[in-house]
């Protein structure tokens, strides 16, 4: 009653799991999708280090199939199973064989339940140090996996520019930033399965949201996040007067005629070429 009344409220709310123009559930008959178990599994496994693995197993191994925890981590999970396989929203490349990475968070949940169980059956000693050695090497492997993510081009120009604007932009000025811009098509085959699902005025309410939320280009938002001179001194979208302009390379956008270049920051093969406008006001 407690954690049930509020999505049944949202239910009836909405009349549905989620309102008109957005997918939550799919019943698609697809042999396919039982490969997100073993997609989560793997992710599993990969994001939990040895030594939590090996408690884990110490616990499952040990517990007792009366343990009320474990029947009740039992049925949690295969609740959890059963429903990701009706999930509308897969995961390139293959979104009937994937999901989001982040659904593993529910096995590892039940990962960690296991190894409460199996330090019941260890030594105070060796437990202590199987949980040392898993801390030590769950650093180790985030500092992995925050050097492979922010390795991809995109991130380290959207921060190099960002640093840049900081450093040069004087008082009041403004920059328009020209990057890959978010378009209707990238999500087609979304708005195909809400017509199949909903028909057309399902596509129509998708539209209306869409075009009620900011779908200002990401490369935008992000140099906007990294930057310490606020969102109101950046213009993604506007082709407003700014007195510095930022062109991505992978844009398609022309860079200023009456611009000079400051500034050209690469990454790889991405590029993002900064310009001063003369003649330009810096704003109120």
């Amino acid at each position: 009653m407690l954690f049930g009344c509020v999505p049944i409220a949202w239910i009836v709310g909405h009349q549905g799991l989620s309102a008109p123009g957005t997918l939550v559930v799919e019943f698609r008959q697809s042999a396919a999708r039982f490969q997100r178990w073993a997609y989560i599994g793997w992710i599993t496994v990969k994001n939990t280090p040895v030594p939590v693995l090996l408690l884990a197993a110490i616990g499952l191994w040990r517990g007792r199939l009366n343990d009320s925890r474990l029947r009740m981590m039992a049925v949690f999970l295969g609740i959890f199973l059963l429903a990701i396989l009706f999930s509308a929203h897969g995961e390139a490349p293959d979104p009937e064989r994937y999901v989001t990475s982040r659904e593993a968070v529910l096995p590892i949940a039940a990962t960690m339940l296991l190894v409460a169980l199996g330090l019941e059956h260890v030594r105070p000693r060796w437990g202590f140090a199987l949980a040392i050695l898993g801390f030590c090497w769950c650093l180790l492997d985030a500092h992995r996996v925050l050097r492979r993510d922010t390795a991809d081009p995109h991130i380290q120009l959207s921060y190099q520019l960002a640093q840049y604007l900081d450093q040069n932009l004087g008082p009041g000025e403004r920059a328009l930033i020209v990057a890959k811009p978010v378009t209707p098509d990238m999500y087609q085959a979304y708005f195909d399965r809400i017509r199949h699902q909903q028909g057309q005025a399902g596509v129509e309410h998708a539209f209306q949201l869409m075009a009620g939320i900011n779908a200002s280009p990401l490369d935008c938002w992000r140099t906007i996040v990294h930057s310490s001179l606020g969102p109101a001194r950046f213009s993604c979208t506007d082709r407003e007067a700014a007195p510095w302009v930022a062109v991505w390379s992978d844009s398609g956008g022309a860079s200023p005629e009456d611009g000079t270049l400051r500034a050209m920051l690469r990454s790889g093969s991405l590029i993002v070429r900064v310009y001063r406008r003369a003649g330009i006001p810096a704003g109120p």
